[in-house]
């Protein structure tokens, strides 16, 4: 975690020397500890080209989103061996009306080679921005506010949002604009779709427990199997879905089965394509794309195998989990190294057409950073 401090400090400090004039808005605390969620930035001669630069040789940009006075970014720090999310604003607003009058003075600090709003200010900030947001205001800024008390109430005094300041013309204007802006932004497409593939051991949920738990994206949607639409045949009969252990030929994939979740399949794409605007990241651990390779489905029909891939949702990527059959089958030992080299080779076939890309996830390998990697923008 503390990997994640130096990072912050050393992009806040390398903007500042390339000009650009950066404030630390809030949670300075938290990020000295290491135990910040997200970096929220005043930059008011904000400029993408010089801040991507200043990122490019410290981390990996994977996500990028511009509304009216406002960026974010998501990074992957390589030294820490995770996403790190900024938000940077050039003017601090809420739907297009500023926190405070364009003529606010804050009380700013230097330190670590950046600046940053002293904490009166910082907890102003806060406040105003939960109290707009969600209406409540977090536990941690309401503590400091009844300890500093009347420091806050001089800032909150200041601003728009304070005592009914915020006029209907400019609030409808504001509005307007931001609505124009989130739109734009609505229609673009933010929704990351990943499948994961590999044997049982091969590390596809310790993968897709990192990038749930990360800043990938604002929501994360994870599907052990398919990305479903519609109810489980099993769940239809009445039966409780059974797991299939390597060796059981109870397993009885007919026709019916391939008609009905190819119907799925096509629905769920259909879905996915009507929220493609949405920040979210849905990850597929052994969707349909693994009935090319798994034991219990290659001795289904070619033409069955090949319709369910085909109505299987597309996704932005398809990795391949990686690593060799001995290190997998001491993680998996009911798995055996013939099966695993099996499936291997199986998905070697498919490669291709798949675009599978693979990630290797043996002891020593950085998994996170080469994923990052093809996620850069």
């Amino acid at each position: 975690m503390q990997d994640r401090k130096h990072t912050v400090f050393s992009i806040l400090s390398s903007a500042t020397e390339a000009g650009l004039e950066v404030v630390l808005l809030r949670n300075y605390g938290e990020i000295v500890d290491g135990s910040f969620r997200d970096v929220d930035l005043l930059c008011e001669n904000f400029s993408e080209e010089i801040f991507e630069a200043v990122v490019g040789g410290q981390g990996v940009i994977v996500k990028k989103i511009k509304r009216l006075f406002f960026f974010q970014y998501c990074i992957f720090d390589p030294h820490a061996n995770c996403f790190i999310l900024f938000d940077i604003w050039t003017n601090l607003h809420y739907k297009g009306v500023l926190y405070f009058p364009s003529d606010k003075q804050f009380r700013i600090l230097s330190a670590d080679g950046f600046s940053r709003l002293d904490e009166p200010d910082a907890c102003a900030v806060a406040i105003i921005k939960c109290l707009t947001q969600s209406g409540t205001v977090k536990e941690k800024y309401s503590d400091y506010y009844k300890d500093n008390k009347k420091a806050v109430d001089e800032v909150l005094a200041q601003s728009k949002f304070a005592h009914g300041k915020v006029g209907l013309w400019w609030l409808s204007f504001g509005f307007f604009l931001w609505a124009l802006s989130f739109v734009s932004v609505l229609l673009s497409k933010k929704q990351l779709i990943l499948y994961l593939l590999g044997p049982d051991g091969a590390g596809k949920t310790s993968i897709a427990n990192l990038l749930i738990g990360s800043e990938l994206r604002a929501q994360h949607q994870y599907h052990h199997g398919r990305i479903p639409f519609l109810p489980r045949l099993t769940a239809i009969a009445g039966k409780k879905p059974k797991k299939v252990s390597f060796g059981d030929k109870k397993k009885k994939f007919t026709a019916l089965h391939a008609i009905y979740y190819s119907i799925d399949g096509l629905l769920s794409g259909l879905r996915l394509k009507l929220s493609r605007g949405f920040d979210v990241v849905v990850i597929s651990d052994r969707s349909m794309y693994d009935i090319v390779a798994r034991e219990e489905y290659r001795s289904v029909p070619m033409f069955l195998r090949r319709l369910l891939v085909a109505t299987t949702p597309k996704p932005d990527f398809v990795f391949l989990l990686k690593a060799s059959a001995t290190e997998i089958n001491a993680r998996k030992p009911e798995l055996p190294v013939e099966e695993i080299d099996a499936q291997y080779q199986s998905y070697d076939r498919y490669a291709s057409k798949l675009s599978m890309l693979e990630v290797p996830t043996g002891a020593n390998d950085k998994s996170l950073h080469i994923i990052a990697q093809y996620l850069r923008l």
